[in-house]
């Protein structure tokens, strides 16, 4: 039966025999190849992919890049398989032989600068060291570990493996080009499939042929149907389209091509018949999706996807055409196309040439030095270029598999696979640190400092004098340096002198490529993570194209009376004061030529560029900043002119909703340019300002007094002196227009209220009369006030004559009933915001910014889609038994605390007169019976009570008495004291209010130690501290109210019972002025309870990890300065070995967001999944940075936590850190769910709320409410000195456990 079967296989092949595209062979591939060569004579860059379809009319151009790049093989390569075309038919049938001869010449020269040739080749091209059997010995090494560890059961491939440096051992399979670790990206497939057959071919291994015919059966049973060329990732979602990769399929036509000559070379002529089918059949829907004559298209197809997560997808690719033109090439070797037309079938009529082996073939029985040799004169980078495999395709050195460098260079990952060093090692393979320094713009035309070639058009660097740069920012026609190192990308050919396009970088997956000479504020990156489950999501962040020229910054200062010399003439070019101030484009080039001619020891520009920060090459210092501060300037110009702004928000009146007391709140938009990795990005997000409310005034201020009724009865002289200044506070510089007759419309703020209604306000005319405020504007006005007993705003304007400016913020603090309203207008479920945030960029308008385009700033219009991870869930133990978190929660019911505490006693204040005695009954019933199924014990349901009145002001008495009544009751003291508040209880009394396990000394849950080896490990004891400050509110007398530090710190092996110091210092100081004090005291009580409770041999920490929190960007170098040197100041006081110190900045206050492209990914909030994790794409450019939204989504749209590694004396892994910060996520106390930040600076959070409280409560000090009256700069530093001294530490008693749980 199964020679039945194969029968008719094999009839069914020789009736179906496919035909030959005729493309293959078209004079088209010679001409664009030779049209792109041809235009340089000493070439210094190569082409590697076309512009992506975003950049319009540069569409089809080659993108280029310095000759270091792993894919400049490929171009030289075609033209030599143009040169073997042309042996193959000499008569010159399918190309002539002055285009041979052409190609070949142009194949050495584009050579020449990136190997030295070897004499013996017949090309005049590397042939490879073919004998050297330890070449031989490394590669089939090399070759059986990717079998080994690459190749699934299924025969898809892993795309990167990674491997110990040390011992070899496999540390993870994952990807870095395809969608996820678990899928299969296409390309590395067809690499798979070529590498192998080459291997089988190379050493006749039958393993290599089983593995090629594997890899190579898995390729076909999962193409399309219709056209079968395949997607970038089998695995892509399917929605939207995913794009196809034609590189992929002609990578993998020719490897099924040459597997059907290894078939043939062993007598199976139905697999022969089988491969020559697919490998056809896969050419001609090539040919028919992708195929491309227009002559403005410089590669040979389309549709290629050299890193879709890049956006470099449906463009041309160097490799793509090369192994197009490989495939034709073999096809004649095959002698299934002939040179008369370059047509045939796959069985072709070929006469005598009929069975007989080609050339290149190798029969098994053949030794392996003929092998290599017969094989040496295939022009495949791949295989012969620069001996042994070491060309530019694979270089030998490189690592891993077949593509090498995740299309391009350096790093981890990438289309690269292992690195080998040595036979076995492999390794993580990758792109460079961004985009190539700048290629030539065209032909020299004239000199090197001509039309672009090396240097641009505006003198010696691109028109640096001043007549074509960019002054913050203008446009230079030259780019900078053009086709040198570090300049602009450009296109081959016209248009001559332009910037060119600048490519899409490639980012590196492995991180550790960064040079050690670029300084970062904290850690450079060592790599990127690689733990979890792939999950695609959107985030609100916009590519941003910024050119390639310098921005100048000009530093007038006092100078600036010289800038009104300098505005007489016409200029195409924007200056932008500090003030805001936008001279017109046409006044200020004769501004800038007059500072730096005139004046050039005065106006001194600080020339930047930020492409070689983003990409890895410069460091981050005052000129990157400025250059983003003017990216941002640019940004926010076109929005400001027309809508009213904060710092970095505007705001429109078409979404709006009234909040009440005379307040609206406004729908605005956040935009912010950040750098990001290889590329620069747009923030943008939806915020909410508050407004007042226009209209006329005295509606305004009876709104805010909630008064209703005439105003006589609410803004007249008998109004209560509080309420007035409230009003005053509340209305002060807000902007009204005023206007009386025959005048026009004047606009002035608000300073005071008169204490005097209008009629009775009396003030000197002009002519020395006295007249009153109702007087003068009836006579001005023609009419008598409607109001004349209301007060007047000042300079006397009658109030019901104002009229409230619409569109003006309201900068206070919003009252606390109306908070609500706030949150429910801001909050918005992520498909919505994500919606609004689509719709802000109609309002935007980025594309017709004429600032924008002066800057040469493109935005992307759509939304990034980036790959984030899951993380695994840390499991969690209670008394006895374990759970595993499910989307950010768990359930505790059934299960014992880990470590239950004993109640001594329990005390019971009640300041609800309408809680009765059946009601306190039920309730001391009920919470007895809880504390027993949880493993409390001491809980009785005998509990003394204290009936007390809630408006009575010494608590503290009440604590002592109900203490007192217990003792004379049962005869000791209690440790439990339960309050029962009034609804809407008393702030006061809930801060003296103290919970029951943890806030006695007991631990809740642990997270199992194998979720946290880290700080598990009994030889390196941890130390995990959390730190926060918090400030006083903004406003009259923020200076005379202090801020409030905290630190928090495990003192129990299993980083769970936490401990708390406070302090105060000056407002506003974000430094911790007393860290180092307060780090002993941490430390100290962390030695003492290894000590005393878990009698550990090691008391001193080995490893400590300070999490800081409320530290924003800017402030990252003091912490770096001031407060990690106080850090290791403790521990040098407590004469301990120093240990490991690692400090992370955990940021909340961002405005990145991401949401799921698909809604499987989401939870039911319809957010991202708890856990999820972003460190590649939109994190910094140079430092070790991640977002971890580490919570489950309840309301609105989930914000993750931004963690920035400043200090890393423990040489974390990335997969590391981002697991061990998740897993802290899981530890607090009051809480069966994860939460948003790691749970030590949630404490020092909460520490610092609670820390106003550190005074008496019947003292003058304990008022430290936001309406603190302003006073001068001395009184407000002895207040402030006050409030330090006075500062209650906490109770020794209290100070061991978590009282602030």
């Amino acid at each position: 039966m199964l020679s039945v079967v194969v029968l008719a296989c094999s009839l069914a092949f020789a009736a179906a025999a496919p035909s030959i595209p005729p493309e293959l062979y078209s004079p088209l591939i010679t001409q664009k190849l030779l049209a792109v060569a041809q235009n340089f004579s000493n070439p210094s860059q190569y082409p590697e992919y076309t512009t992506p379809p975003p950049y319009g009319d540069q569409i089809g151009r080659w993108v280029w890049f310095p000759t270091d790049t792993w894919t400049n093989g490929f171009f030289p390569a075609a033209m030599m398989l143009l040169a073997e075309r042309a042996q193959s038919c000499s008569g010159g049938q399918l190309i002539s032989a002055s285009d041979a001869a052409t190609a070949l010449g142009q194949g050495r020269t584009w050579s020449a600068p990136l190997v030295t040739l070897e004499t013996g080749s017949k090309l005049g091209h590397d042939v490879g060291n073919g004998n050297s059997s330890a070449y031989r010995d490394m590669a089939i090494s090399h070759a059986d570990k990717t079998i080994q560890n690459h190749v699934r059961a299924d025969g898809s491939t892993f795309h990167v493996v990674v491997y110990n440096s040390t011992d070899g051992a496999v540390i993870a399979q994952e990807t870095h080009q395809g969608y996820s670790n678990t899928s299969t990206w296409t390309r590395g497939q067809a690499w798979a499939m070529y590498g192998f057959t080459s291997m089988y071919n190379r050493t006749g291994l039958s393993r290599y042929l089983d593995t090629a015919r594997q890899v190579s059966q898995f390729y076909v049973d999962h193409l399309p149907t219709g056209n079968s060329v395949p997607p970038w990732d089998f695995d892509a979602p399917l929605s939207p389209t995913p794009p196809r990769d034609t590189s992929s399929a002609t990578v993998a036509s020719s490897a099924m091509l040459l597997l059907s000559q290894m078939e043939t070379s062993i007598g199976n002529s139905t697999g022969s018949a089988y491969w020559t089918d697919k490998a056809l059949t896969l050419l001609t829907d090539t040919i028919s999706l992708a195929w491309r004559t227009e002559p403005e298209w410089q590669a040979v197809l389309s549709n290629g996807t050299s890193f879709f997560s890049e956006g470099v997808y449906d463009t041309g690719l160097t490799y793509g055409d090369y192994y197009f033109v490989k495939a034709g090439n073999i096809l004649l070797d095959m002698g299934l196309a002939n040179c008369n037309s370059g047509m045939g079938s796959a069985t072709p009529a070929c006469g005598s040439n009929c069975g007989s082996t080609p050339a290149t073939i190798v029969t098994q029985t053949q030794k392996s030095g003929e092998r290599l040799n017969n094989e040496a004169n295939q022009t495949d980078p791949k295989l012969a270029d620069r001996g042994g495999g070491r060309g530019r395709g694979d270089r030998g050195r490189g690592r891993g598999g077949a593509d090498r460098g995740g299309d391009r260079g350096r790093g981890r990952g990438g289309d690269r696979g292992g690195r080998g060093a040595g036979a076995d090692r492999g390794g993580r393979g990758g792109p460079p640190a961004g985009p190539p320094a700048g290629p030539p713009a065209g032909p020299p035309i004239g000199s090197d400092r001509g039309r672009g070639f090396d240097r641009g058009r505006g003198g010696d660097r691109g028109g640096e004098s001043g007549a074509d740069e960019r002054i913050l920012v203008g446009r230079g026609r030259g780019g900078d340096r053009g086709g040198f190192r570090g300049g602009p990308l450009a296109l081959a050919g016209p248009p001559i002198g332009g910037g060119g396009f600048v490519a899409p970088p490639h980012y590196p997956s492995n991180a550790a490529g960064i040079s050690h000479l670029i300084q970062a504020v904290g850690v450079r990156r060592p790599h990127f993570g690689s733990v979890g489950v792939p999950v695609a999501v959107y985030t609100n962040n916009f590519k941003a194209n910024i050119p390639n020229a310098k921005i100048y910054q000009y530093d007038v200062g006092e100078w600036a009376p010289y800038l009104q010399q300098c505005m007489a003439a016409l200029t195409t070019y924007l200056v932008i004061l500090p003030t805001g101030k936008v001279y017109p484009s046409e006044l200020t080039m004769k501004i800038i030529r007059a500072m730096q001619e005139s004046n050039p020891d005065i106006f001194t520009p600080k020339g930047v560029t930020l492409l070689r920060y983003i990409q890895g090459e410069q460091s981050h210092d005052e000129s990157v900043l400025t250059a983003i501060n003017a990216c941002n300037v640019a940004v926010r110009m076109e929005p400001i002119q027309n809508n009213p702004f904060n710092v970095r928000s505007f705001f429109t009146p078409d979404e709006r909703r009234p909040l009440g007391r005379g307040i609206e709140l406004w729908r605005g938009y956040f935009q912010s340019v950040r750098p990001a990795i290889g590329r620069m990005v747009v923030n943008l997000d939806i915020s909410t300002g508050t407004f007042y409310k226009g209209g006329p005034l005295i509606g305004l201020c009876l709104e805010f007094l909630g008064a209703y009724g005439q105003p006589e009865l609410h803004l007249t002289a008998r109004m209560d002196g509080r309420r007035r200044n409230d009003l005053i506070k509340f209305i002060r510089n807000l902007k009204v227009k005023t206007q009386k007759r025959g005048e026009g419309p004047k606009i002035r703020p608000i300073k005071d209220l008169s204490k005097e209604g209008a009629s009775d306000h009396m003030f000197p005319t002009t002519d020395g009369a006295m007249t009153t405020v109702a007087a003068f504007f009836s006579l001005a006005n023609g009419r008598a006030l409607t109001h004349p007993k209301v007060l007047s705003v000042k300079a006397y304007v009658p109030m019901e004559l104002c009229e409230v400016v619409e569109g003006q913020p309201m900068r206070k603090q919003v009252p606390s009933d109306l908070v609500k309203g706030v949150l429910d207008f801001s909050t918005s479920r992520p498909e919505q915001r994500l919606r609004s945030i689509m719709n802000g960029l109609q309002v935007l308008q980025y594309g017709s910014s004429s600032y924008l385009q002066d800057f040469g700033i493109d935005v992307d219009p759509s939304p990034m889609l980036i790959q984030g991870r899951v993380l695994p869930t840390p499991t969690l133990q209670y008394g006895g038994s374990e759970i595993r978190p499910a989307n950010g929660q768990w359930n505790m019911r059934d299960r014992k605390l880990w470590k239950p505490v004993q109640i001594m006693g329990c005390v019971m204040i009640n300041y609800d007169n309408r809680f009765d005695q059946q009601s306190q009954r039920s309730m001391i019933e009920g919470l007895e019976e809880a504390c027993r199924s949880v493993g409390i014990t001491g809980m009785t349901r005998s509990v003394p009570i204290l009936q007390k009145d809630p408006m009575g002001t010494t608590y503290s008495n009440h604590l002592k008495e109900a203490a007192q009544l217990y003792r004379k009751e049962v005869g000791s003291m209690p440790n439990l004291v339960i309050v029962v508040l009034p609804d809407r209880g008393n702030e006061d009394i809930y801060y003296r209010i103290k919970k029951i396990n943890v806030k006695l000394g007991g631990i809740n849950v642990i997270p199992k130690a194998s979720s946290v080896q880290f700080l598990t490990d009994p030889s390196n004891p941890t130390l995990v501290l959390g730190c926060d400050v918090m400030h006083p509110t903004p406003g009259a007398g923020y200076r005379s109210r202090p801020s409030f530090t905290a630190l928090t710190g495990n003192i129990d092996s299993s980083s769970s019972r936490f401990i708390a110091t406070s302090r105060a210092q000056k407002a506003g100081q974000e430094m911790v002025e007393d860290l180092e004090e307060m780090v002993s005291d941490v430390l100290g009580k962390y030695m003492a309870y290894r000590r005393d409770v878990e009698k550990k041999k090691i008391l001193a920490p080995r490893r400590v990890i300070f999490y800081r929190d409320g530290v924003s960007e800017g402030q990252f170098k003091q912490v770096v300065e001031i407060e990690v040197p106080r850090i290791k100041s403790a521990f040098a006081k407590a004469k301990i070995l120093p240990p490991k110190l690692t400090v992370v900045i955990v940021g909340k206050r961002h405005h990145n967001r991401f949401f799921p492209a698909n809604q499987k990914d989401a939870d039911k909030s319809g957010n991202a999944p708890a856990g999820l994790v972003i460190d590649r794409e939109i994190t910094n450019p140079l430092e070790f940075d991640f977002f971890l939204q580490s919570h489950g989504g309840l309301l609105g749209t989930s914000r993750s936590a931004h963690y920035s590694c400043l200090v890393d004396e423990n040489s974390f892994t990335a997969d590391d850190l981002q697991q061990l910060s998740f897993s802290l996520c899981h530890v607090y106390a009051r809480a069966t769910r994860s939460v948003s930040i790691v749970a030590p600076t949630y404490y020092a959070d909460t520490v610092c709320a609670r820390a106003k409280h550190h005074y008496d409560p019947d003292g003058t000090l304990a008022d430290l409410s936001d309406t603190a009256s302003q006073m001068s700069s001395e009184a407000a530093e002895a207040q402030m000195n006050l409030y330090k001294e006075r500062f209650k530490p906490l109770h020794p008693g209290t100070a061991q456990n978590m009282y602030f749980q």
